[in-house]
């Protein structure tokens, strides 16, 4: 059993304190809510209050860290999975959980020169999967300055974009093989995975036109 699945089970009775609530904005428009955890951990859920579009928000960050473990980039992310959780009133609500990382840090951007390359790389492949339409302001950096981390995907898959910096980076360049095999183990592995009940159908079925493309191509261009 992986160690998600465990935690999808057992959150509400491995919560220490919490939940508080996160008052620093962004784009989710129901309550983000942290939790201090018994093992010393912190995990933030974006709850869903019912609204359809706060639905698809909560389940598109769960596809989108699907997304980055299939491909093989979840290094990335902060793992993200679904669960039920105690909101500030005591009910159990659905949310999209965020282990927030270990160091609980993250630092902000740096000149893309100072990144890992195929950690460049990564990112903007996969901004181009999930059409992610605000990395610009999205994304900060590990205590190492040379890892990318990505966050906020509720917005990403039919919102228009990729309006992304490393995608611009990138762009019309042969995608590297270790990728490719990446975006191929998510087409292969992608609706067994549960994406396709997480997505709308025509958000599934456009991350799959977009990985064939990108496969068939070598370059990265989104058409």
């Amino acid at each position: 059993m992986r160690n998600d699945q465990v935690e999808l089970e057992t959150l509400v009775g491995a919560i220490q304190s919490g939940p508080t609530e996160d008052t620093r904005g962004g784009g989710h428009s129901a309550a983000k809510l942290i939790y201090d955890l018994v093992d010393g951990r912190i995990v933030m859920a974006k709850t869903d209050d019912g609204n359809p579009e706060t639905t698809k928000k909560v389940h598109r960050e769960v596809a989108a860290f699907k997304i980055a473990e299939l491909m093989g980039c979840s290094h990335l992310l902060a793992r993200t999975w679904a669960a039920r959780v105690p909101d500030l009133g005591g009910n159990e609500v659905n949310a999209a959980v965020i282990a927030i990382w270990p160091d609980n840090e993250i630092q902000p951007p740096v000149p893309h020169d100072q990144l890992n390359d195929l950690d460049v790389w990564w990112t903007a492949c996969f901004d181009a999967v999930i059409l992610q339409t605000d990395r610009d302001g999205n994304w900060g950096t590990a205590p190492d300055g040379k890892t990318p981390r990505l966050f906020d995907h509720g917005n990403a898959f039919d919102m228009g974009g990729p309006g992304s910096h490393f995608y611009n980076m990138k762009i019309d360049q042969d995608i590297p093989a270790e990728i490719k095999a990446g975006l191929q183990n998510l087409l292969d592995d992608g609706e067994s995975a549960g994406l396709k009940d997480l997505l709308p159908p025509g958000e599934y079925d456009s991350v799959v036109k977009r990985v064939q493309a990108l496969l068939q191509s070598g370059k990265l261009r989104l058409q």
